[in-house]
C-alpha cells in the first residue's frame, strides 16, 4: 500500500467512526475502494478490512445490512433518473 493510500485509509476510518460517513455492513470493501483508489481491486480492500479486522473494530458505527434487491432498486432509480 502507497503511503497516500495508507493515510486515506485512516481518515476515512476516523470519518466513520467520527459518523461524517455512514457505511452499511457488507459493503465497506466497496466504499473503501471507492474512497482510497478505484483502480485497485475490491479483494485488495477484501484482505485489508480481514488483516486489520475492521469489520470488528468498526463494527458499532456500520449501518445495518442492506437487502440486495433494495439496493438493486435504488440503483435503479439512480440510474433513470440520469
Amino acid at each position: 500500500m502507497r503511503p497516500f493510500e495508507r493515510d486515506r485509509v485512516l481518515e476515512f476510518v476516523r470519518q466513520i467512526k467520527g459518523r461524517e460517513i455512514k457505511v452499511a455492513k457488507g459493503d465497506l470493501a466497496r466504499s473503501l475502494q471507492v474512497a482510497i483508489n478505484a483502480q485497485r481491486p475490491r479483494e485488495f480492500y477484501e484482505k485489508l478490512i480481514s488483516r486489520r479486522k475492521l469489520n470488528k473494530s468498526l463494527g458499532p458505527f456500520l449501518m445495518p445490512r442492506v437487502p440486495r434487491r433494495i439496493k438493486k432498486a435504488v440503483i435503479e432509480l439512480a440510474i433513470a433518473r440520469g
